[in-house]
């Protein structure tokens, strides 16, 4: 799950960035930058777990060894989700996230009225009073 979540989070950085527009070159080049740590994670857990699954014939290793297989089995099934999967669902649900986003602070820009040069107040109209109480 980590790993598929560093892997979104990655996702929406290069496109927060404006490295990569939103599409499958996106998901593309984070699949590919995040193989390399997906794949020695997973190497590193299955050299611990390789050792029970082989050698688990031996005397008192009898829960040890259908475990090991499990977890290995769910380690291998972890990672082609995260490196196939999740990139998939990324391009099909990712871009109405993405443009529910846009649309949301383009709304809190309507609301708050932040257009000015600076993107903080509001420009003043053109031929209103500067001082409205006192008439200049």
């Amino acid at each position: 799950m980590r790993t598929g979540v560093a892997l979104v989070t990655h996702l929406d950085q290069l496109q927060a960035r404006r490295e990569e527009p939103f599409g499958a070159g996106l998901v593309r080049r984070g699949a590919q930058d995040r193989l390399g740590p997906v794949l020695i994670s997973a190497i590193a857990c299955a050299a611990a777990l390789l050792p029970f699954v082989v050698l688990g014939d031996r005397a008192g290793s009898e829960l040890v060894q259908p475990m090991a297989a499990v977890v290995l089995g769910g380690l291998v099934t972890s990672v082609l989700l995260t490196l196939f999967v999740v990139p998939a669902l990324y391009v099909r649900f990712g871009s109405g996230y993405q443009a529910d986003l846009t649309d949301g602070l383009e709304l809190v820009r309507l609301r708050t009225g932040a257009d000015g040069p600076n993107g903080d107040q509001p420009p003043e109209p053109v031929g209103a009073a500067a001082d409205p109480v006192e008439g200049r």
